[in-house]
């Protein structure tokens, strides 16, 4: 189910292309996740002369009762996540360590979820704004403008990572951190030898195994996508999974890898900038492989 939708004006135009091809035409408008060519940091732009959109009707039209997905075929090990479980995963020199959302959430109620990637810098919390959907792209976790930001996902998701298409974004540092690191992946060693990497909730924490790499052009996946419709769904697994179509840059960086990603399958994308290439964005495409529930029912 998606997450609690707001009143939100995104600046598109052709509405008309928008509602009717969706994953067929770029979105005209500019994503206001762009990237700085001097700083290779992403920053907002804006867009003259477009129409203004609320995109809160479309979304609800689109997300009504999203019963579609599943967690198959992630196994549930609940239980019998020991030590040898995790250093299976993640190498020997990978400690578990429980997330402490409350003293998080303390700090910051808008914290809902918490991702790390072994062998980057990525251990950062993940939030999401209640009336803000672009406001930890130009906050930090204390409230304060600037650098680095957080974390984030738009209200449109769920914060459980139930539907079909997740997207987390994140800045594209200079210093790699942030989802800066996640350029590391460009490389085909790295991509080969880091599959995995975690991410929790208060109630269940899910290991996803990455699929696909690649660059793609700034198109707002989430507005540009009815994934509602299960043939948008399909054309966009073989898109990201044969990497080819439109939309996608080939670069020597994108990479891929067999999984059984199916219109009914929960997507995690991270998604930053590409250095100075403003118009180009680099995802990774994950699923849950493994889930563990952290709380009794």
């Amino acid at each position: 189910m998606i997450g609690t939708l707001r009143r939100r004006v995104f600046i598109i135009t052709c509405l008309a292309a928008f509602l009717l091809t969706g994953c067929e035409e770029k979105n005209a408008g500019e994503n206001p996740f762009t990237a700085s060519e001097e700083s290779s940091e992403a920053v907002i732009s804006t867009t003259s002369g477009q129409e203004e959109i609320d995109l809160d009707a479309i979304y609800e039209k689109r997300y009504e009762d999203l019963t579609y997905t599943s967690l198959e075929p992630a196994e549930n090990v609940t239980g019998q996540t020991d030590a040898a479980f995790w250093k299976k995963l993640f190498g020997e020199n990978f400690t578990y360590t429980p997330v402490d959302f409350e003293r998080l959430q303390e700090e910051n109620p808008d914290v809902y979820a918490y991702i790390t990637i072994p062998d980057t810098v990525v251990d950062y919390p993940v939030y999401q704004h209640p009336e803000d959907d672009y406001y930890y792209l130009e906050h930090n976790a204390d409230g304060s403008a600037g650098y680095p930001g957080c974390v984030y996902s738009e209200g449109i998701n769920a914060k459980d990572f139930s539907d079909f298409h997740t997207v987390l974004y994140a800045h594209n540092m200079k210093n790699g951190t942030m989802f800066g690191a996640l350029h590391r992946y460009e490389t085909e060693s790295f991509f080969e030898d880091h599959p995995y990497f975690l991410v929790e909730t208060p109630e269940r924490g899910f290991v996803y195994e990455i699929f696909s790499v690649h660059s793609f052009d700034d198109r707002h996946l989430l507005a540009c996508y009815d994934f509602s419709r299960a043939e948008v769904r399909e054309r966009y697994i073989k898109m990201i999974t044969e990497l080819e179509g439109n939309g996608l840059v080939e670069r020597d960086g994108n990479h891929v890898r067999e999984l059984p990603v199916t219109s009914h399958s929960r997507i995690l994308t991270l998604a930053t900038c590409v250095g100075s290439r403003p118009n180009l964005r680099f995802h990774v495409h994950a699923i849950p492989v493994y889930y563990y529930d952290l709380v009794e029912e």
